[in-house]
């Protein structure tokens, strides 16, 4: 089931890619399926990272099967974190932090948050004319995000290390 399923996305991704190809043209971009850039990059830490997936894949069903919700809660949010790592880190553990000092990242648009409020930040979220001046990774992504960013600020976890 799992090998169908990654099998039945990869042909997803090619699909999308090879009908996008006009517009990826137009718009400057090149990489499937709509952004980014092909790396063939097999590092060790791009192994490890697949690793650790395809372990997460293959134990998690049968986890989330038995597991009480609290339990499967936690584990949930401690996976996420360990994955996330994973990825993130799999070209080096530089690359942990690296982008969200970016002025396109979620950090950018603290000061934003700060300078309307929080109430008028969302209200405000879905307006073309608003939304526009924010940062593009903001832009791109749903008010939860860049708001968990702001509470991590808050509360003193600021910073690129959010």
């Amino acid at each position: 089931m799992v090998a169908a399923s990654v099998g039945l996305w990869a042909l997803l991704v090619a699909v999308a890619w090879r009908v996008a190809l006009p517009d990826r043209l137009e718009w400057k971009l090149s990489a499937a399926p709509i952004g980014g850039m092909f790396d063939r990059d097999l590092s060790s830490g791009v192994v490890r990272a697949a690793l650790v997936g395809a372990v997460l894949v293959a134990v998690l069903p049968r986890f989330a099967a038995r597991a009480p919700w609290a339990p499967m809660l936690l584990g949930a949010v401690v996976l996420t974190v360990v994955w996330g790592t994973f990825l993130a880190g799999s070209r080096g553990p530089d690359r942990i932090e690296q982008g969200l000092d970016h002025p396109h990242d979620y950090p950018a648009a603290i000061p934003m948050v700060d300078a309307v409020g929080v109430r008028t930040f969302v209200a405000t979220f879905d307006e073309e004319a608003t939304l526009s001046t924010y940062p593009v990774h903001v832009q791109g992504h749903p008010v939860g995000a860049t708001l968990a960013f702001v509470g991590l600020d808050r509360i003193g976890l600021g910073g690129p290390l959010a």
